[in-house]
């Protein structure tokens, strides 16, 4: 576990709570308390890694969780637990919130644990109130987690969803990029600079050389290709192309600004991926890709039970969605900036019920 509360494999929604879970068995059994300071460090972060809409963020998971729905269930048990023994009023808090947001069908699980531990029966301390307005900066796993009441948004390196938008019901479940730059253009930041309270920069440059044949001295003369690799050849015509993002989160949602230079001509798309359960208006449909849309102008809004997303700053300058080199598109509703480099983008997310 890092000292922010991260244990390696991040996976908040499976392998976060089965850890803790372990971790507190071993203590009790053991008799070996020091085993519960990184439990403690684990459920002191995790209020902040809560969706508005009572989902837990799984984008940031290094394991087969990432980017499925989930709730906060399996964390019950560790919360309950460490809120009766450390007398813990914030732990009490995520216990309520769970049994309120999780019900009966997803906490029937533990009843074998209060079955052997009576302690679990105990009444919970008075509770503290969750924190809902944040900005929390997690170095050590490149991670930064915004929330303003009812809005809340993900910003992470070192991972092809570079950002998400949750407003309640209205779920942009990754934002993504990727440019046709010699099959390897799918964009990940490996750091997140912050610029000022609330405003954060990723960026990724790129090269892509052509290769020479090699020369006559050189060829094995029987043809093999194994023989002949790309590291004894030629480079000549290399090609940059440096891609920068400005995440600047506000009250309303955020906005991005795209900046794509180097070489000319080369065809990008944004992907913004949303969720199923909502309707898309002001798009049209990608012929011969299911769930892919473009915008129809240069806005267009997401809406699901009330609440909704809209989009400014829009443009569709070509059709191709699926990018040489990008990653498969995401099992969502995706809607499709598309441009032509160099240039910038300067998109508007703004949030409202």
């Amino acid at each position: 576990i890092d000292s922010e509360g991260h244990y390696t494999e991040r996976s908040t929604s499976i392998y976060s709570p089965i850890v803790n879970k372990c971790l507190i068995t071993a203590a009790r059994l053991l008799d070996k308390t020091e085993l519960l300071e990184p439990v403690r460090l684990n459920l002191d972060m995790t209020p902040f890694l809560l969706h508005s809409n009572d989902e837990i963020v799984t984008e940031v998971s290094r394991r087969q969780d990432q980017f499925r729905i989930a709730r906060t269930g399996n964390h019950y048990l560790p919360f309950r637990y460490m809120a009766i023994h450390d007398e813990n009023g914030s732990y009490a808090s995520m216990v309520k919130f769970i049994e309120e947001s999780t019900g009966t069908d997803g906490l029937y699980g533990n009843l074998p644990y209060f079955m052997e531990n009576d302690m679990l029966l105990s009444p919970l301390p008075e509770q503290v109130e969750l924190p809902d307005r944040y900005t929390r900066i997690f170095e050590q796993s490149k991670v930064v987690r915004c929330r303003n009441g009812k809005t809340d948004s993900t910003i992470i390196a070192d991972n092809s969803t570079f950002v998400t938008l949750f407003h309640g019901n209205a779920a942009l479940r990754a934002i993504r990029m990727a440019a046709a730059f010699f099959g390897k253009g799918q964009f990940e930041s490996s750091s997140i600079d912050r610029r000022d309270r609330r405003t954060f920069s990723l960026r990724r440059n790129l090269k892509g050389p052509y290769y020479q044949p090699l020369p006559p001295a050189m060829l094995p003369g029987d043809g093999d290709w194994h023989k002949m690799p790309r590291e004894r050849r030629t480079q000549s015509n290399i090609k940059e192309l440096e891609t920068s993002v400005s995440v600047a989160i506000n009250d309303a949602g955020l906005e991005l600004t795209v900046d794509i230079n180097g070489t000319d001509n080369v065809p990008f798309a944004i992907e913004l991926a949303f969720g199923h359960s909502g309707e898309l208006s002001g798009v049209l449909p990608v012929e011969g890709v299911e769930g892919a849309f473009l915008p129809e102008d240069s806005g267009f809004e997401f809406e699901s039970s009330g609440d909704r997303i809209v989009v400014r700053g829009c443009r569709a300058n070509h059709r191709w969605t699926q990018i040489r080199g990008a990653q498969p598109k995401l099992d969502a509703q995706c809607v499709y900036i598309t441009d032509f480099s160099p240039c910038r983008i300067q998109l508007k997310f703004t949030t409202g019920s």
